[in-house]
């Protein structure tokens, strides 16, 4: 996730600093817990308590907001996993579900 040499974010949305309990559903695999550490409408930092699952695309959901996407890996470390958001088909989006620009503003409000 690019940094600039100031060490500021260069998101054009930005990074929300955040500490979500989440899940990632992959296909044919029971959901693991994860802890979203930060936020943004383009992807997220994703934290596992055991090594990081071996995938490279799922689905993550966060309750909390109704909140979910299609995801894909950019980087992974030991224990945590960058994504990208990936655009899902809105007949593929549950309803009542957003987008990533709905949980911002709306953690924002509640918080």
């Amino acid at each position: 996730m690019p940094r600039s040499s100031e060490g500021g974010d260069n998101r054009q949305f930005g990074r929300r600093t955040t500490l979500w309990h989440a899940w990632i559903i992959v296909a044919g695999r029971e959901r693991e817990t994860c802890i979203i550490r930060n936020f943004s409408v383009a992807g997220a930092l994703l934290e596992f308590e055991h090594i990081v699952p071996s995938v490279d695309k799922f689905k993550l959901v966060i309750d909390e907001y109704g909140f979910e996407v299609a995801c894909y890996v950019k980087h992974r470390s030991r224990f945590a996993l960058g994504v990208y958001f990936t655009e899902i088909d809105e007949h593929d989006r549950p309803t009542g579900r957003g987008t990533a620009a709905d949980v911002v503003i709306r953690a924002q409000r509640d918080h």
